[in-house]
């Protein structure tokens, strides 16, 4: 009884949208020693396993950490992963995720390169998420995670690629940009 007690109360806390930012500040604090920049995400509201909603995700770079890499206003993910609490594990286990509708509203990206420099300011994110180990062929292999998404939704974003490094530069603007995926399932 007690358990049961402890996992229905563990389960209500973690619907409250207050208990799941103040977890995602914890989260995005590790992630900013872990980088050596700065990581902020205003609030976050998950309804259980179904629909990820996330504000206000801003990534400096390490150099400056007043200059954006990425900022998204506004993160909308509805995932299909079972209609059952079951069925949503199974295909969690699995590595299947399937994303119906992905919304980034206020995207900005700004990705750098100096002309006397051969890595960009994103760099550093990329590599601390490298893998150290030197890929090795093993008998057990790991399944792909298979991820899926039917619509791609992007509104009021800004993508700049700057590479003054071999003098390339792009500037995407757009106010809605709509990709979907017929035959999702």
């Amino acid at each position: 009884m007690l358990l049961l007690l402890l996992f229905v109360s563990t389960y209500y806390l973690i619907q409250q949208p207050k208990v799941q930012t103040y977890l995602v500040h914890k989260v995005s604090d590790i992630l900013s020693k872990q980088l050596g920049n700065e990581v902020k995400i205003d609030s976050v509201n998950l309804k259980f396993i179904k629909t990820l909603e996330i504000h206000n995700v801003f990534v400096s770079t390490n150099k400056n950490k007043k200059d954006t890499i990425l900022f998204v206003k506004k993160l909308n993910v509805d995932v299909l992963l079972g209609e059952t609490l079951i069925d949503q594990i199974t295909s969690l286990k699995g590595g299947k995720i399937h994303v119906d509708n992905l919304e980034l509203d206020g995207v900005k990206f700004n990705g750098y390169r100096a002309i006397n420099d051969s890595l960009f300011n994103f760099s550093f994110i990329l590599q601390k998420f490298a893998s150290k180990e030197k890929k090795q062929k093993d008998s057990k292999t790991s399944n792909p995670i298979d991820l899926k998404v039917n619509t791609l939704k992007l509104t009021n974003g800004n993508l700049v690629f700057d590479d003054h490094y071999k003098d390339r530069r792009f500037d995407i603007r757009f106010k809605k940009y709509l990709l979907t995926y017929e035959n999702f399932l």
